[in-house]
């Protein structure tokens, strides 16, 4: 066996060997190139067996798939015009995998208000569909804490009258998964009772006669149901925030403890159209989706004091008219899907307002998310969706549609 040795200090030897990432197939030519910049020729690569890794000497190339991770130190052979043969020592890099990184982790068990880490619903109906999925994002998993998203989605058959609302607690707030979970169970109850009582009679009216008088004006329906929507909202919005008040007095916090964004819907499907009302408090996003090419966002994120903040659950949203600027109604002749997701997943998917307008991006989510709702089961199926990875955005994802 013949003895490699070291090259001389005056040849020095710079091999180009790309790094390598855990889990990714790996094919890459080695090549190698003296500081006089005269190329060498590869004869050999030694590296450890365990990664997975094969140099074809013929080709000169390094391929196959990294099973682990981590700087490994390869031994090359190589010599130059067929003469004299020399070994040198190279850094191999195979990065982690990044979703690897992260730890799952469960919170302390003296924690209150626990929550489970996912919940999905799907509500099969013959006039619609509705289906909600949120799912504990890395960030809260990493470091042991619960999911602060949450959702309510409810349909009354007698009625046709169907209700969507996602939250979505604020991290710095130390109970907002309780926050959330109260905000989008007291409002969408009441919400669903209301509408399917007596008290909605006033807005059943209005559409009933829009619809029998084939009123092809959109604007004058908006008029006319406005004043029933924003009692709706604002009554919905105050017994949620009561609903946040009486958690702080029975745990002797502060109310803000509690705090969490609200966007919410109200929808009714007739013969010749879909209207839909929306109230929305912080970020995230709600959509009146149209698969022909049509998209109105019927929220606008809310900004804080600083940037970064959202708004929050308060009362301040009653002062003038702060709530009734964050009402939208509509009436869609042809709706494919009403949309709505906290921020968990509206920024993965939307990275700046301009794609949140834009058709195409809503176009390529829908098209994902038509597989999953053919499935047997299309809320586990969007609740294994949400897991995606996006590098950067690893908060809770919330998503609730009606189609």
């Amino acid at each position: 066996m013949t003895q490699l040795n070291p090259p001389p200090p005056t040849l020095q030897v710079r091999f180009q060997l790309p790094n390598g990432k855990l889990g990714v197939p790996y094919q890459a030519v080695i090549t190698g190139q003296l500081n006089s910049g005269a190329s060498v020729d590869i004869l050999s690569m030694t590296l450890p067996s365990e990664l997975g890794l094969n140099f074809n000497a013929d080709t000169n190339e390094l391929h196959g798939i990294p099973t682990q991770s981590g700087d490994y130190t390869v031994t090359i052979n190589w010599q130059i015009n067929a003469q004299q043969s020399y070994c040198s020592d190279c850094l191999f890099i195979i990065n982690p995998d990044p979703k690897q990184l992260w730890k799952i982790l469960e919170p302390a068990p003296t924690e209150p208000y626990a929550k489970p880490h996912q919940a999905h619903q799907f509500l099969p109906n013959d006039t619609v569909n509705l289906l909600a999925a949120s799912t504990r994002g890395r960030a809260h998993a990493h470091i042991g804490q619960f999911r602060d998203d949450d959702y309510f989605i409810n349909y009354h058959p007698a009625s046709g009258w169907s209700v969507l609302l996602v939250a979505d607690g604020a991290g710095s707030a130390k109970f907002s998964r309780e926050g959330a979970k109260r905000a989008v169970k007291t409002a969408g109850e009441y919400l669903i009772m209301t509408l399917a009582s007596d008290l909605a009679t006033p807005l059943e009216t209005v559409l009933n006669n829009w619809q029998e008088q084939a009123i092809d004006d959109t604007q004058l329906l908006i008029t006319q149901s406005q004043p029933y929507c924003h009692l709706l909202f604002n009554t919905a919005v105050i017994r949620a925030i009561e609903s946040l008040e009486q958690a702080a007095q029975e745990q002797h916090a502060n109310v803000n403890d509690y705090a969490t964004t609200l966007l919410t819907a109200i929808v009714k499907r007739h013969a010749h159209g879909t209207f839909i009302a929306t109230c929305w408090i912080g970020d995230g996003a709600i959509a009146a989706y149209d698969a022909a090419g049509i998209v109105s966002l019927l929220s606008i994120p809310d900004s804080g004091e600083f940037a970064g903040q959202t708004r929050f659950l308060a009362r301040t949203m009653l002062i003038n008219s702060a709530l009734s600027d964050r009402i939208r109604i509509g009436y869609y002749s042809n709706l494919t899907a009403l949309i709505l997701m906290t921020d968990g997943l509206s920024d993965p998917r939307f990275e700046t307002d301009n794609e949140l307008r834009d058709v195409r991006h809503w176009d390529e989510l829908w098209n994902e998310l038509v597989p999953l709702l053919d499935t047997p089961n299309p809320s586990q199926a969007l609740i294994d969706w949400l897991d995606f990875f996006s590098p950067g955005h690893h908060d809770d994802r919330t998503l609730a549609l009606l189609w």
